[in-house]
């Protein structure tokens, strides 16, 4: 473990320096929120990387979000590095969904989800954002073979709490890209998993 977090480190130092050289302009305006090892990721991975949208064009799609979540979610788990989703992402329009997969619900962190309301695929509102459920699954008859699962919850406008069930979220339910794009997306600073 401590060969890849020196690895890691090396190559963010690497890219640091190459990197003095190539966007000024860009470390200039983030350097005040974020130190030089998180900004060589951010440059590394050419973040932030461009939506791309489901046919309907109102919602992003979900393996690119997941991917980008779950990318960086392995590579920053020692560095302390904290992005908002509109330094993960850019939209080219305000009317525009992200998905809630289970990602989305492991990795972002929950205050960054908490009170965000939450619609269905026709746009619905179905409520508020109340919460991560975590739950734990085994595999055959060994109970040593086990993983983790979330999935989420929300209160509707009478106050009642719904569940999103534990099925395979992708993009059954979402949030508005205006009300998450200013909130964090990936903290490794307070990282619970």
């Amino acid at each position: 473990m401590r060969w890849t977090h020196f690895k890691v480190v090396r190559e963010v130092v690497g890219l640091l320096i190459l990197g003095s050289f190539c966007d000024p302009v860009l470390t200039q305006d983030l350097s005040m929120t974020h130190s030089p090892l998180c900004l060589s990721v951010l440059k590394e991975k050419k973040l932030p990387v461009k939506l791309k949208l489901d046919r309907s064009s109102k919602i992003a799609r979900w393996d690119q979000v997941d991917e980008v979540l779950a990318g960086l979610d392995r590579d920053l788990k020692a560095l302390g590095c904290e992005f908002k989703f509109n330094e993960l992402f850019e939209a080219d329009r305000e009317e525009l969904y992200i998905p809630l997969t289970n990602n989305v619900v492991r990795i972002v962190p929950e205050s960054s989800l908490s009170g965000l309301s939450v619609f269905n695929t026709s746009g619905v509102l179905l409520g508020k954002y109340a919460g991560r459920v975590q739950y734990t699954r085994t595999m055959g008859l060994e109970r040593t073979h086990s993983y983790t699962l979330y999935y989420f919850q929300f209160q509707d406008s009478d106050g009642e709490i719904h569940t999103s069930g534990s099925q395979l979220l992708l993009d059954s339910y979402r949030v508005k890209w205006k009300d998450i794009a200013e909130r964090v997306g990936l903290s490794s600073k307070t990282h619970d998993n």
